[in-house]
């Protein structure tokens, strides 16, 4: 068994000391491969598809060109636009030989007369056209690498310059005739206001007609490829969440259980409110000053919270690291009003209340640890500051269990860590109703900014966010701390920042509609989504709803976080729920109903690299996705290690590769040095051969998983 020491870096890399999102990235969120978008790029010619154009013409063999052609119809299509340009200004017979051949291929892979249609167009274009031509191209490519740089940034003046370029030019090519053209612009118009690139400023209305003139455009031209497909794909998903209608897809007011409004009618998915609710909130009365007073926790289950820590997986809680006799340690969330817990002996802990630097003074708290998750109280700030608060706090035990590997948790002499997790919460009445504050970020502040962490067990790209939470009633569920709070029947609107003595509320005047949470497969512990604009700071959990949906302000939402587990104690397993990509806003109107699914049928999100025939299938980037686009992390007791299969790109048939392995021993840990602590939360990289085969799809496949079940993902390149 390994030392204690060592272990105890284990809980530090896959726990508490990761930093905020604002902060710099730190060995505890590594560096992995960054998603990119499903669209590909303007059709800029790929020289590498060249290359293998040469080979394939060189070859003389048709299948080899049909294959091509197959493996990547985008590039085949600009490369006959390319091509036929050229001879269209010189009369070349090597570029001839590529583009005869290439038509040749596209004529047996997709059937179509894309390729005449190009030629007769640029055949129709005198010097005049041609030079309108050629200055409207250099301006869409132009437009394309902005779009591209303001990915990250999401500069929103610059989406905006942007896609008024874009609308301009796409009406420019339509009038020239230029029809390829004119659906490279729309696509990159429609990715400028879709919801994947846009998120809760996206509008989804105008991308889908935009994502049907691509359709429409490329139709003409008889150029089903994989743009195309896209297209149809994502205007059909817009569509299908009533994104297709001018003033979306809103649900009439509730009337007898009947949906929608209307007999036989549908809740509402989704419409366009891009600047917000029709009538934003306003207050509706004074002020309220609601006295508080502290009151532990009595047990980390005491209340069911959007809090991943909030169980007695203590190696997941808040870590707080000694060395031996004299070592000093704080909880560093609390900052300045934290007292320095010293180690005065093998196990004798104190806290130095009276900030005098030392462990020993008559009013310092000696703290106890026992096998027993009762919660500690504790005085933190100086002064005026000064207030009480609690923490559980537990140390590990010599034969624990990691992510399935026997480890040692137990102190030394040389050693100690402390794991601990907020028991603290403050209670008093409003308008009647009690209602309870919990500090669950542990930053000593009720109803703190929120601050997301890049923890072990995140992929690259994602972090995990803290918020303190409220339970209103008698309700055994907290809720995620929030601006606008339905209390004893009315809408009351929170300031945040309380230290504990008071909270203040005052009356809120605003509509409301219903979210409603519909999930297959494994229902969630917890499912928040904030809102957006005036809404910003709203939150709230759709599960307690439950089955006829939740009151909320009306406005637009999107999903921030969830909670999915089974099983209890030792047995558990859980994961995040944050989002993906692919997840898309939710729009409530007054009176209207709309419908956020989630869950199966599940998939993976995964990358992968292919270097000359030898694929990698990156490990640290396998995530568990849902149908509304989430994504599921942090998993607990159950890292996916799915089968790999992989196939030739445009082919059906697939090869087993192997099966995704994962850490499962300390001696495999403890070959991989500190990194290995993160790496259990994953399974680890599968290479495979797969040379001669050119580009490559892969599928991964776990028939079984503890948590999910069935998870299959699609084929991806």
């Amino acid at each position: 068994m390994r030392s204690a020491p060592l272990l105890a870096l284990a809980a530090l890399a896959s726990a508490g000391t990761a930093l905020p999102s604002r902060a710099a990235t730190s060995w505890l969120a590594p560096s992995r491969a960054t998603p990119t978008s499903t669209v590909p790029a303007f059709d800029l010619t790929d020289v590498a598809f060249k290359e293998k154009l040469k080979k394939a013409v060189a070859s003389g063999k048709k299948p080899e060109l049909e294959s091509l052609v197959h493996g990547d119809s985008t590039q085949a299509a600009a490369w006959i636009l390319r091509l036929s340009e050229v001879l269209l200004d010189r009369d070349d017979p090597n570029e001839k030989a590529l583009r005869d051949g290439l038509v040749e291929g596209w004529a047996a892979a997709i059937q179509s007369n894309y390729p005449t249609k190009i030629a007769d167009y640029l055949k129709s274009l005198d010097d005049a056209k041609r030079r309108t031509r050629t200055d409207l191209r250099k301006r869409l490519t132009q437009a394309w690498n902005d779009l591209e740089q303001n990915r990250d940034q999401k500069d929103g003046l610059m989406f905006v310059q942007t896609a008024e370029e874009l609308d301009l030019l796409a009406g420019a090519f339509e009038t020239e005739g230029d029809l390829y053209s004119a659906s490279e612009a729309h696509i990159a118009l429609a990715m400028c206001l879709d919801e994947p690139l846009r998120g809760t400023d996206a509008e989804p209305h105008k991308a889908w007609i935009h994502w049907t003139r691509v359709a429409e455009l490329r139709g003409q031209l008889e150029l089903k490829d994989e743009r195309f497909a896209e297209a149809e794909k994502r205007r059909a998903d817009l569509a299908k969440k009533g994104y297709d209608k001018p003033d979306g897809p809103a649900a009439g007011p509730d009337k007898g259980g009947e949906k929608g409004g209307e007999k036989g009618g549908k809740a509402g998915k989704g419409g366009e409110v891009p600047a917000g609710p029709a009538t934003p909130p306003s207050e509706g009365g004074n002020p309220v000053t609601v006295a508080l007073t502290f009151e532990a926790l009595a047990s980390p289950d005491a209340f069911v919270r959007p809090c991943y820590q909030a169980d007695e997986i203590y190696a997941l809680w808040n870590p707080m690291p000694l060395a031996a006799k004299g070592s000093t340690s704080k909880f560093d969330r609390l900052g300045a009003d934290s007292p320095v817990l010293h180690r005065l002996g093998s196990s004798d802990l104190r806290f130095d209340v009276d900030f005098d630097g030392k462990g020993d003074g008559p009013a310092d708290q000696k703290i106890g640890l026992t096998g027993t998750l009762t919660p500690f109280r504790l005085q933190i700030g100086k002064g005026e500051s000064a207030r009480p608060w609690a923490f559980f706090a537990v140390t590990g035990i010599e034969k624990d269990v990691f992510q399935g590997i026997g480890v040692n948790l137990q102190s030394t002499d040389a050693s100690m860590t402390i794991y601990t997790l907020s028991a603290a919460s403050v209670v008093g009445n409003l308008a009647g109703t009690p209602i309870r504050l919990i500090d669950d970020s542990m930053d000593g502040v009720y109803g703190s900014e929120i601050l997301t962490f890049g923890y072990g067990g995140l992929a690259n790209g994602s972090f995990q966010p803290e918020m303190d939470s409220i339970v209103v009633g008698a309700a055994k569920r907290a809720r995620p701390w929030s601006q606008y709070q339905e209390v004893g029947g009315s809408w009351w609107k929170f300031e945040a920042g309380s230290k504990g003595k008071e909270v203040h509320a005052t009356p809120a005047k605003l509509e409301t509609g219903i979210l409603k949470l519909e999930v297959k497969g494994l229902p969630p512990n917890c499912l928040v989504v904030r809102g957006a604009n005036e809404l910003k700071d709203a939150y709230f959990d759709l599960v307690e709803g439950g089955a006829k949906g939740l009151a909320v302000p009306a406005g637009r939402y999107s999903l921030f976080y969830g909670e999915v587990s089974k099983g209890k104690k030792s047995q558990l397993v859980k994961a995040l729920i944050l989002p993906g990509r692919a997840s898309g806003n939710y729009d409530v109107r007054a009176g209207a109903t709309t419908v956020v699914t989630l869950g199966a049928p599940y998939g993976f999100d995964f990358t992968a690299r292919n270097d000359a025939g030898k694929v990698t299938i990156v490990g640290q980037s396998v995530v568990v996705t849902g149908s509304g686009g989430e994504r599921y992390e942090r998993a607990w007791n159950c890292v996916p290690r799915p089968e790999v299969s992989w196939r030739k790109k445009g082919s059906k048939k697939g090869t087993a590769a192997g099966k995704l392995s994962a850490i499962t021993d300390q001696e495999s840990l403890y070959k991989r040095g500190n990194q290995g602590w993160l790496d259990v939360w994953f399974p680890l990289d599968l290479e495979f051969d797969a040379k001669g085969a050119g580009d490559v799809e892969i599928q991964l496949v776990d028939e079984k998983h503890k948590l999910f079940g069935k998870v299959e993902s699609a084929w991806k390149e």
